[in-house]
C-alpha cells in the first residue's frame, strides 16, 4: 500500500518548497516555524477567495452556513468537490499563483 499525504502535509511540503526556492531555508527553526505559519494562513486566504469566486451567489450562501456552523474540513471538503467541479484545478491554479507572486516570478 502507497502511503498518501495528507493534505496538511502537502500544504506544509508546498509551503517548505516556497522557503527553499526562496533561498530563506537555512534560518533557525524557529523563525522558519513562523514562516510556515505565516505563510500557511496566506495560503489559506488565497485559498479561501478562490473559492468564493468559483460558487455561485446560493453555493456561496450555502458555504457560509456551513463553516458558520462550524463544519469538519471533511465536510467543507466534499461541499467545494460537489459545488466547485473542477476544484482540485481550482487550487493548482490558486496555489501556482501564490508560488509566483511570493518568489516575485511573472
Amino acid at each position: 500500500m502507497i502511503p498518501t499525504l495528507s493534505s496538511a502535509q502537502y500544504i506544509d511540503d508546498f509551503l517548505s518548497g516556497i522557503i527553499k526556492d526562496a533561498g530563506m531555508d537555512n534560518v533557525s527553526p524557529d523563525v522558519k516555524g513562523q514562516m510556515l505559519k505565516d505563510l500557511r494562513a496566506r495560503l489559506e486566504d488565497r485559498l479561501f477567495g478562490a473559492v468564493v469566486m468559483n460558487l455561485s451567489d446560493d453555493d456561496l450562501t450555502a458555504f457560509r452556513k456551513l463553516t458558520d456552523k462550524g463544519a469538519s474540513q471533511e465536510e467543507v471538503e466534499r461541499f467545494i468537490d460537489s459545488r466547485i467541479p473542477d476544484a482540485k484545478e481550482v487550487f493548482a491554479q490558486a496555489m501556482l499563483a501564490f508560488r509566483n507572486d511570493y518568489l516575485g516570478i511573472s
